[in-house]
């Protein structure tokens, strides 16, 4: 027998009974807990898991129960305010599963959310509309609904329903664990934290027409399913031409494009596309399986890095201890077929895990992680290995870094950028990041002084020399900017890059285009703001406009600040060209194509607040000006 439940009685008397204790402080025997006024009978035969009351004072319940009071009810009842059952509400059979949360829209329409199939012998998949009487909203069509329970909902000021749960579809589509829905229960595609992925982007990296590979932990991407890889137009939009079937079973934590077009990943996946695959694997151009790459049991443990050699080799540094069943501890080199090369040998390896590695011009490689030893000698955090895999001596790290390296990024004049979580690298104060001249020794010549506030996690180098980092930092020297900078050659932080407020959490990745604009992967959701989930595009503007006016390139642009009209003039910079308008977040908003006039007005009055990047592009060039919206 199911054990009865006498809730809604005990839940309103702290609310309406006082007088627990006497002014004495002694407990005051007239203290009754049960309101007198408010009697549910018997009550309900099974739990009640959500509560709403509606605004004339009638109390909603929801849960899994299927009696009320000794009257048959099924999951759903209405009550009066004093606990009787509620006659006029007739919900006919009611559901066939447990009611989880009950929202009472400002029409007195009821939205019902749970773990049936059915309501009132009609299918509904977990979610459903009543009018107020408690028979079905025939206007509320949520289609196939979600395929598992819906656990929490919400209603928004604008009619919209956010929906949480355990689901991983709705009415079809791919929708993990959260959707937006439109007011008569169709799915909003619109709806914008269902944009971009739903989990970690790790790595990423572009190929030469401008596509975007992107691994990491991430199971849908703008609505659809593609695990852990896929690849994006220039505009963000997914790439439909590049199918990896069901991709990896598990992250992907890094990537790197071959000069024939094909593509590795690497990461903590045992399989890929069906076909066992432990750890690393290619694919060619359309995301299919290259059958030609075969690394037998591969790694055993995750491979954190990869990188490319000139000769085609490919070398790989993680946490595993061996490959392909050779003992490998956290480095090695696989032939172009992904067999284990025998000819590198790294003996003992590290004592600890490696999480980065980049090939020399020189053929020399370099690792960076947390260990502090190689092949038995002292080598704290970083070292240089000779090609054959051997440490290479003439590398002079000293004492190395104090904590864990996370990225290494090789300068065109072979200087060594590194950042992770250090604080001294061979007794010198750096802070989380450095620079290395090419024997090992720390660059003098770059000084972050009190540098980046927490962790580096990567970093790139622009053509004009200054470094991008990002990482789970707030401030660098005592500057507020979060999650991503930019810094000059000498180690100072670069004030005309502001990335505003910033990722709201870990950039975990940074490419460039060739176009100087920057793309950034992590786990964060916005970035200066706006939404975008895991995955932004920042455009590189180092113009900063007056209170009055910009000037570039003979291109004016005013009023700067602006309420809503922006006017762009120039005697010869506007001929034949287009304007793009861009959000901070590197979204497009509006093109204008060939301008004909010296002078053109952009409307952005009905745009939010913020910053806006604006591009000339001209016959021989393009201008690029930021503009402030208030």
């Amino acid at each position: 027998m199911k054990k009865k439940v006498f809730l809604l009685a005990a839940v309103m008397t702290a609310f309406l009974c006082q007088g627990v204790k006497s002014q004495s402080g002694a407990n005051d025997s007239t203290f009754n807990p049960v309101y007198q006024g408010f009697d549910p009978g018997t009550g309900a035969d099974g739990s009640i898991r959500t509560i709403a009351i509606q605004s004339d004072g009638k109390i909603l319940i929801g849960g899994g129960f299927t009696n009320y009071n000794a009257s048959a009810i099924n999951y759903i009842a209405r009550l009066s305010s004093t606990g009787s059952l509620d006659a006029t509400f007739i919900p006919g059979t009611g559901a066939n599963n447990f009611v989880r949360k009950i929202n009472i829209q400002t029409d007195g329409k009821i939205l019902v959310c749970g773990d049936f199939t059915t309501f009132n012998g009609s299918s509904f998949n977990r979610i459903v509309r009543l009018t107020s009487t408690g028979s079905v909203d025939s206007g509320f069509n949520p289609g196939t609904g979600a395929n598992v329970n819906i656990r929490t909902s919400a209603i928004k000021t604008d009619g919209k329903i956010l929906i949480g749960g355990e689901f991983t579809l709705f009415n079809g589509t791919t929708r993990n664990y959260f959707a937006r829905l439109n007011s008569d229960g169709s799915l909003d595609t619109t709806c914008v934290t269902c944009a971009g992925a739903n989990d970690g982007v790790r790595s990423t990296a572009i190929q030469a027409d401008g596509k975007i590979i992107i691994g990491g932990y991430y199971t849908f991407f703008n609505g659809s399913e593609i695990n852990r890889i896929a690849r994006l137009n220039s505009d963000g939009s997914l790439d439909d031409t590049f199918d990896p079937g069901m991709g990896a079973d598990a992250g992907i934590t890094s990537v790197a494009l071959q000069s024939d077009g094909k593509i590795l990943v690497a990461g903590d996946f045992t399989s890929f596309n069906g076909t066992a695959l432990y750890r690393v694997a290619r694919v060619n151009a359309n995301g299919s399986l290259d059958a030609t790459f075969l690394p037998d049991t591969g790694a055993n443990n995750i491979v954190y890095a990869l990188g490319l050699q000139s000769d085609g080799k490919i070398l790989i540094a993680g946490d595993f201890d061996t490959v392909n069943g050779v003992a490998r501890k956290h480095v090695a080199r696989l032939n172009s077929n992904g067999t284990l090369d025998a000819s590198f040998d790294p003996g003992s390896g590290t004592d600890f895990t490696v999480m980065d590695l980049k090939v020399q011009s020189n053929g020399k490689i370099l690792i960076g992680g947390s260990f502090t030893t190689y092949n038995g000698s002292t080598a704290n955090h970083i070292a240089r290995l000779n090609s054959d895999g051997t440490l290479d001596a003439s590398f002079d790290m000293g004492t190395g870094t104090d904590g864990s390296i996370r990225t290494i990024t090789i300068q065109s004049d072979a200087k060594i950028l590194i950042g992770g979580a250090f604080t001294t690298y061979n007794g010198t104060t750096r802070n989380r990041i450095a620079r290395l001249n090419s024997d090992g020794t720390v660059d003098a010549t770059f000084d972050p002084a009190s540098g980046p506030a927490s962790s580096v996690y990567s970093s790139a180098i622009q053509s004009d020399g200054k470094i991008l980092i990002g990482g789970l930092f707030s401030t660098y020297n005592g500057t507020s900017v979060v999650r991503l900078a930019r810094i000059n050659s000498d180690g100072s932080l670069d004030g005309g890059f502001n990335p505003g407020t910033g990722a709201n959490n870990v950039v975990y990745s940074i490419s460039l285009q060739s176009d100087g604009r920057i793309i950034i992967g992590g786990i964060f959701t916005t970035y200066h703001s706006i939404a975008r989930n895991r995955i932004a595009r920042v455009i590189d503007v180092t113009i900063v406009g007056t209170p009055e006016y910009t000037r570039e390139n003979d291109i004016e642009l005013y009023p700067n600040p602006t309420g809503g009209q922006i006017v762009l003039s120039s005697e010869n910079g506007l001929k034949h060209a287009d304007i793009k308008l861009f959000d901070a977040g590197g979204r497009l908003i509006k093109t204008i194509k060939n301008i004909s006039e010296a002078k053109c007005t952009i409307d952005i009055s009905n745009q939010s607040d913020g910053l806006y990047f604006i591009e000339v592009i001209g016959q021989d060039n393009v201008t690029r000006l930021k503009v402030m919206k208030n």
